[in-house]
């Protein structure tokens, strides 16, 4: 793992936040909350021999506030002690291991768009570890790293190993475990601080270390001690990481069964999966990547610190679980091809479905054009008829023009001529006979009041047809079915755009 040297490192700012804190006891009240959560474990090799080198089914934590962790830290009962022999059950010459365990409930892992954790406040516990030199810098700007990542610490002192998970949603922890400068080439005087949450608890780690107490040699409890929490933290990352790739696969293998049938949904769910899917392959291959990094700095760190021959059986378990993780680099690599196929193969059957609703549409829209060209048709003969029937109204209308102009010319004249020809009338009459009879008003009687009947009769039949006619007309406008913009009539029956029907 690369040094973050170049980074504004946490360790300063914590420690200005300390010499800030130690103004006064007001300023250790925003403090409470951070070790609420916060406890610590003690162990030793007398301990443990006493227990046949296993840690207690039930660890001891003790829970510490500030002042209790302040005592923790600061005790150095290990200091400018030598080796002890392990055959001596003397407490006072075995070597302690301490370790800060910060734990917290999660809410949920694993999320889907592999969203970090909310991490605890832990800024005062990192500066109080960081003054008492229980992490070093190089851890401080490891926390900061979503990305997780592991580092052997052999080049100097104090020597050790720290490692923190992807912050990625998944189960997720931080640990820094130093060896005291005096115990160089023994691991089991350690300090550290170890930050977990729940699926990666500390009393979980350390009661499913194996059961080795008639393999004192190989035990890896007597030869390792808390150092052996990064190879129990190796062996659950590859489990994890393995189950969670194979529902990956299986949501994959789901997708793909459902697109080669050719069915897919209207609203393209299958497209966001893969995305999703997508985003969680780079969330488990950085998760893979991290498990093989962390097996290879755990080998080289025993390696350096001379655990290995001691401990044979821990670096070939060690080992297994890289072969475990190896087994999943075809997946992984796989894995993205696998989804761009999905993904070409979706658009190209989205494509297939919009060239067949194109299809139709333009059949549809052919059908409409030959109904439309039918329709024209329809009314081009109506309009020929109609002009016919103008044509013959106009000769018509010109007949009865002439009938009525020579009706107008003649019809005074034999008017006149009528009532002259009456015998009323004596032409012939001598000299003392009257011309006219002295019955001719007769005719005006009879006449004029038939004149006024008879126009009167005219006028009721003409107002009566003009009603009649007036009543036809309003039921032809009711009878007019316009149609709508789309084509379709708003009873839902077809009709061709622009058309009238008359009933």
């Amino acid at each position: 793992m690369s040094n973050f040297s170049s980074m504004h490192t946490l360790d300063e700012e914590l420690e200005a936040e300390d010499l800030e804190g130690e103004e006064g006891d007001k300023t250790l009240l925003p403090d409470k909350c951070e070790f609420s959560n916060l406890f610590g474990f003690e162990t030793s090799v007398a301990e443990l021999e006493r227990n046949s080198w296993v840690f207690p089914s039930k660890l001891k934590l003790t829970s510490l506030d500030r002042n209790k962790c302040l005592q923790f830290i600061s005790d150095n009962r290990v200091k400018n002690v030598r080796p002890p022999d392990r055959s001596f059950d003397q407490e006072t010459r075995s070597p302690i291991s301490k370790l800060l365990y910060v734990s917290w409930q999660t809410v949920s892992h694993a999320s889907e768009n592999g969203s970090p954790l909310s991490l605890p406040s832990t800024r005062t516990v990192l500066a109080l570890a960081k003054e008492h030199n229980w992490v070093t810098s190089e851890y401080l700007n490891l926390y900061q790293n979503a990305s997780g990542g592991s580092a052997a610490l052999i080049a100097g002192e104090p020597n050790g190993f720290i490692l923190q998970t992807p912050n990625d949603g998944g189960p997720f922890c931080s640990l820094c475990l130093l060896n005291n400068p005096n115990w160089a080439i023994s691991s089991f005087s350690s300090k550290g601080l170890y930050l977990a949450d729940s699926l990666l608890d500390f009393k979980h780690l350390i009661a499913s270390i194996p059961d080795a107490r008639d393999q004192a040699d190989c035990n890896p409890v007597r030869n390792l001690g808390l150092m052996i929490l990064p190879v129990r933290i190796l062996e659950e990352q590859v489990v994890y990481t393995r189950d969670e790739l194979m529902k990956l696969l299986q949501r994959l293998v789901e997708v793909e069964k459902r697109i080669a049938s050719g069915h897919l949904p209207p609203n393209a769910e299958d497209n966001r999966i893969l995305n999703a899917l997508s985003l969680e392959h780079i969330r488990l291959h950085r998760r893979w990547s991290f498990t093989l990094e962390l097996g290879r700095n755990i080998l080289r760190y025993y390696e350096a610190s001379l655990l290995l021959p001691t401990s044979k059986a821990l670096g070939e378990e060690v080992q297994m679980q890289m072969r475990f993780s190896e087994q999943s680099r075809y997946d992984f690599e796989n894995l993205p091809r696998r989804i761009r196929n999905q993904s070409k193969a979706i658009f190209s059957l989205i494509a297939q479905r919009d060239n067949q609703l194109n299809i139709e549409i333009s059949q549809s829209m052919k059908k409409l054009a030959e109904e439309s060209r039918k329709d024209n048709q329809l009314n081009i003969q109506i309009a020929k008829s109609s002009a016919r029937i103008a044509e013959e109204s106009r000769r018509d209308s010109a007949s009865m023009k002439t009938i009525a102009v020579l009706t107008l010319v003649f019809l005074p004249g034999t008017s006149i001529a009528s009532i002259f020809s009456m015998t009323m009338f004596n032409w012939n009459a001598t000299a003392g006979q009257a011309v006219a009879s002295k019955w001719l008003w007769i005719y005006f009687v009879i006449t004029i009041p038939l004149t006024l009947l008879i126009l009167l009769g005219w006028l009721w039949w003409f107002r009566r047809s003009q009603r009649t006619h007036q009543n036809r007309w309003k039921d032809v406008e009711a009878s007019l079915e316009f149609t709508d913009t789309v084509g379709l009539h708003p009873s839902g029956k077809g009709t061709p755009v622009g058309s009238v029907r008359v009933r």
